[in-house]
Protein backbone atom coordinates (compact mmCIF):
# COMPACT_ATOMS: atom_id res chain seq x y z
CA UNK A 1 0.00 0.00 0.00
CA UNK A 2 1.20 3.37 -1.10
CA UNK A 3 1.83 5.97 1.74
CA UNK A 4 -0.36 9.07 2.13
CA UNK A 5 1.29 11.96 1.49
CA UNK A 6 1.22 12.40 5.78
CA UNK A 7 3.19 9.36 6.41
CA UNK A 8 5.61 10.24 3.76
CA UNK A 9 6.24 13.34 5.01
CA UNK A 10 6.90 11.96 8.60
CA UNK A 11 9.20 9.37 7.76
CA UNK A 12 11.24 11.38 5.51
CA UNK A 13 11.34 13.75 8.54
CA UNK A 14 13.00 10.69 10.37
CA UNK A 15 15.60 9.90 7.84
CA UNK A 16 16.74 13.79 8.40
CA UNK A 17 16.49 13.26 12.24
CA UNK A 18 18.68 10.33 11.98
CA UNK A 19 20.94 11.85 9.79
CA UNK A 20 21.34 15.14 11.68
CA UNK A 21 21.59 12.87 15.07
CA UNK A 22 25.01 11.05 14.18
CA UNK A 23 26.14 14.69 12.56
CA UNK A 24 25.98 15.98 15.74
CA UNK A 25 27.17 13.03 17.49
CA UNK A 26 23.79 13.42 19.60
CA UNK A 27 22.88 10.14 21.17
CA UNK A 28 19.60 11.13 22.54
CA UNK A 29 18.36 11.97 19.12
CA UNK A 30 19.81 9.16 17.36
CA UNK A 31 17.76 6.66 19.66
CA UNK A 32 14.59 8.66 19.59
CA UNK A 33 14.67 7.18 16.27
CA UNK A 34 14.42 3.93 17.14
CA UNK A 35 11.17 2.22 18.83
CA UNK A 36 11.58 2.66 22.26
CA UNK A 37 14.84 4.05 21.99
CA UNK A 38 16.43 0.21 21.19
CA UNK A 39 18.87 1.27 18.33
CA UNK A 40 19.28 -1.67 15.41
CA UNK A 41 21.51 -1.31 12.79
CA UNK A 42 23.64 -4.00 11.19
CA UNK A 43 25.89 -4.14 8.01
CA UNK A 44 28.79 -5.68 6.74
CA UNK A 45 30.80 -6.93 9.38
CA UNK A 46 29.12 -4.82 12.34
CA UNK A 47 25.93 -4.67 14.27
CA UNK A 48 25.09 -1.60 17.29
CA UNK A 49 22.51 -1.50 19.26
CA UNK A 50 23.40 1.68 21.49
CA UNK A 51 23.11 4.98 20.35
CA UNK A 52 25.85 6.05 22.67
CA UNK A 53 28.47 3.55 20.75
CA UNK A 54 26.99 4.45 17.61
CA UNK A 55 28.08 8.36 18.55
CA UNK A 56 30.91 7.18 19.90
CA UNK A 57 32.59 5.33 17.42
CA UNK A 58 31.81 8.32 14.92
CA UNK A 59 33.06 10.42 17.28
CA UNK A 60 36.41 8.61 17.71
CA UNK A 61 37.26 7.76 13.82
CA UNK A 62 36.11 11.33 12.41
CA UNK A 63 36.87 14.70 13.39
CA UNK A 64 33.74 15.34 10.42
CA UNK A 65 30.50 13.89 9.02
CA UNK A 66 27.86 14.91 6.76
CA UNK A 67 24.87 12.04 5.63
CA UNK A 68 23.29 13.43 2.98
CA UNK A 69 19.77 11.68 2.29
CA UNK A 70 18.49 10.92 -1.05
CA UNK A 71 15.86 9.13 -2.61
CA UNK A 72 13.93 6.60 -0.78
CA UNK A 73 10.70 4.30 -1.02
CA UNK A 74 8.64 3.35 1.92
CA UNK A 75 5.42 1.14 1.64
CA UNK A 76 3.40 1.29 4.57
CA UNK A 77 0.81 -1.41 5.90
CA UNK A 78 -1.15 -0.27 8.99
CA UNK A 79 1.34 0.92 11.40
CA UNK A 80 4.24 -0.65 9.74
CA UNK A 81 6.34 0.19 6.82
CA UNK A 82 9.18 -1.26 4.96
CA UNK A 83 11.19 0.23 2.30
CA UNK A 84 14.59 1.42 1.52
CA UNK A 85 16.62 4.89 1.62
CA UNK A 86 20.05 6.18 -0.16
CA UNK A 87 22.39 8.24 0.94
CA UNK A 88 26.00 9.39 0.44
CA UNK A 89 27.96 9.85 3.26
CA UNK A 90 30.86 11.93 4.11
CA UNK A 91 33.33 11.03 6.91
CA UNK A 92 36.62 13.25 7.14
CA UNK A 93 39.52 11.64 9.52
CA UNK A 94 42.28 12.99 10.50
CA UNK A 95 45.73 10.42 10.11
CA UNK A 96 48.53 10.49 12.34
CA UNK A 97 50.61 12.95 9.63
CA UNK A 98 48.65 15.67 9.81
CA UNK A 99 46.55 15.06 6.25
CA UNK A 100 42.54 14.85 6.36
CA UNK A 101 40.94 12.12 4.29
CA UNK A 102 37.67 12.26 3.09
CA UNK A 103 35.75 8.75 2.87
CA UNK A 104 32.36 8.79 0.83
CA UNK A 105 30.18 5.98 1.79
CA UNK A 106 27.37 5.11 -0.71
CA UNK A 107 24.84 3.47 1.20
CA UNK A 108 21.49 1.56 0.86
CA UNK A 109 19.45 1.04 3.55
CA UNK A 110 16.89 -1.16 3.89
CA UNK A 111 14.63 0.16 7.13
CA UNK A 112 11.99 -1.49 9.08
CA UNK A 113 9.74 1.31 10.59
CA UNK A 114 6.62 1.38 12.80
CA UNK A 115 4.09 3.84 14.27
CA UNK A 116 4.58 4.31 17.48
CA UNK A 117 2.74 6.81 19.67
CA UNK A 118 1.78 8.39 16.21
CA UNK A 119 5.48 8.67 15.13
CA UNK A 120 7.29 6.50 12.55
CA UNK A 121 10.34 5.53 13.95
CA UNK A 122 12.93 2.28 13.04
CA UNK A 123 12.77 -1.15 14.35
CA UNK A 124 16.06 -1.98 12.02
CA UNK A 125 18.21 -0.72 10.03
CA UNK A 126 20.53 -2.40 7.68
CA UNK A 127 23.04 -1.28 6.28
CA UNK A 128 24.44 -1.48 2.65
CA UNK A 129 27.96 0.21 1.43
CA UNK A 130 27.59 0.00 -2.83
CA UNK A 131 31.31 1.77 -2.76
CA UNK A 132 33.39 3.60 -0.05
CA UNK A 133 36.06 6.25 -2.16
CA UNK A 134 38.83 7.85 -0.34
CA UNK A 135 40.26 11.08 -1.27
CA UNK A 136 42.71 13.15 0.48
CA UNK A 137 42.18 16.62 0.86
CA UNK A 138 44.04 19.81 0.11
CA UNK A 139 45.76 21.46 3.43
Amino acid sequence: MLPTLEDRLAIRQLLYRYADAADRRDAVAFAACFAGGAVDISGPGFAMTDAAQVVATLAAKYVWTMHNVHNSLHEVQGDRAHGYTYCVASHVRAEPDGARVKEDWYIRYDDELIRQDGAWVFVRRQLAPGAITHTVLAE
